[in-house]
């Protein structure tokens, strides 16, 4: 496979993409990288400069062939991509050489530019929720149920604290504090904590018998 690698500008964000030799492929590449809507393609204008500064712009299989052999021989090595409304904007107020300030530059395209980058925030968004991990426990001191990415754990009063709470108590609370951040340690706590359990049960219940062996034997020694 020919490494074409090409820098692409989305205002400001910016990726390095390996260009592939399919015009439909090269689309669906700029919509994953940019978290662009597949629908809203036709609202975008991909292109680069020549040595003139003119915009060459990339609207179909032949300019993107042209494209390629450009890469290939070192004469590309950028691509912009602007919406298209906020260019025709651009273009109108230069030929009647009118200044315009950035603020003004998007009037005319707020509701499309406004509805990519929701989409694009809303994809970021749900990358995070997906990499969220959920400890289906309840904080002893908010009372916050489903826990989320980080818990701390008292082995010996078995209460969970939220990280917020934690910050509230951690120098105020004796015992020491266990920290878990997957589901794997969550795991190995409660096991932890039950063998503790164990541990004290079988403690206490030889401490009571031993208890009663004391009590039997200081009852059996007063009646002679």
């Amino acid at each position: 496979m020919i490494e074409r690698n090409v820098e692409i500008n989305f205002y400001g964000d910016i990726k390095i993409i390996n260009l592939c030799d399919n015009y439909d492929y090269f689309k669906t590449q700029i919509s994953l990288n940019f978290s662009i809507d597949l629908n809203k393609m036709d609202y975008i204008k991909i292109f680069y400069e020549d040595d003139l500064n003119n915009k060459i712009y990339i609207d179909n299989i032949n300019n993107y062939n042209q494209l390629l052999s450009k890469i290939d021989k070192h004469e590309v090595s950028l691509l912009k991509i602007l919406i298209s409304e906020i260019e025709k904007n651009n273009q109108n107020k230069e030929n009647k050489k009118e200044y315009i300030n950035e603020e003004n530059k998007i009037n005319y395209s707020t509701e499309i530019l406004n509805s990519i980058l929701d989409y694009k925030k809303n994809d970021i968004k749900k990358k995070e929720n997906e990499n969220e991990i959920i400890f289906k426990v309840m904080c002893s001191i908010c009372k916050d149920e489903n826990l989320k990415n980080i818990i701390y754990f008292c082995l010996r009063c078995n209460n969970y604290v939220c990280s917020k709470c934690f910050e509230t108590i951690k120098y105020k609370h004796s015992h020491s504090f266990n920290i878990i951040v997957n589901n794997e340690q969550h795991s190995d706590i409660k096991e932890i904590y039950n063998n503790y359990n164990i541990k004290n049960l079988i403690y206490n219940n030889n401490k009571n018998l031993n208890n009663y062996k004391n009590y039997k034997t200081l009852n059996t020694q007063k009646k002679y």
